[in-house]
């Protein structure tokens, strides 16, 4: 499932709606195997970066938070470290956007 979904995000983004994609991802992020945790947070990562402003509005910041904390592999740390890094920049972009007004 969490392999189909990267498929769909990847090369057919517009097929099922971001909240479907971010909720399959999100149920996957507590999985007792790691590589499904790696494949769903490197997902978020690829749906960040296609269409962030839909992804901040999940508000899955929490989330990824949580099992960073949760996480024991270094690897995997970096991976959702990484995936917090880009959610942050988009997010700051989108508040400067929201709040600031154009000039």
């Amino acid at each position: 499932s969490v392999r189909f979904t990267q498929q769909l995000v990847l090369f057919a983004p517009q097929a099922v709606s971001v909240h479907s994609h971010v909720q399959t991802l999100l149920s996957t992020l507590s999985s007792r195997q790691p590589i499904l945790r790696h494949l769903a947070v490197s997902t978020l990562r690829h749906l960040i970066e296609k269409d962030p402003d839909s992804v901040i509005e999940e508000r899955i910041e929490g989330n990824l938070f949580h099992m960073l904390d949760e996480e024991t592999d270094s690897e995997y740390v970096k991976s959702y470290t990484l995936c917090l890094a880009y959610f942050s920049s988009f997010y700051a972009f989108y508040l400067e956007n929201e709040y600031l007004p154009c000039f």
